[in-house]
């Protein structure tokens, strides 16, 4: 009997501790800086999805807004409300130019 609840506890644990691997916070600055940066837009919404929204800028640029996708590592992991993903057209094609955060 022992051992069965020894069983079923290292078994809970483990499970525990995979679901807590799987709920990702998403991807940290740096690391979505380099996802994104010279990208175009179908590479963008290919790894990352469809943006919340889209923003015209300019005449000749584009605004993604994702939300919460992003944290700080150097702020105690806190969650980035919307990240910013800006496109400008290069050689013909919309290629990221810059990334914010807020």
């Amino acid at each position: 009997m022992n051992r069965r609840i020894a069983i079923m506890a290292v078994t809970l644990a483990a499970a525990l501790m995979i679901s807590a691997c799987g709920g990702s916070r998403g991807y940290s600055r740096g690391i979505f800086h380099g996802l994104v940066i010279d990208k175009t837009e179908a590479e963008v919404t290919d790894k990352l999805g469809k943006p919340e929204s889209v923003e015209q800028i300019g005449s000749d640029g584009v605004r993604y807004v994702y939300r919460r996708k992003t944290f700080d590592p150097d702020n105690a992991n806190i969650i980035d409300e919307k990240t910013f993903i800006d496109f400008e057209k290069k050689a013909g094609k919309m290629i990221v130019v810059e990334v914010s955060f807020g």
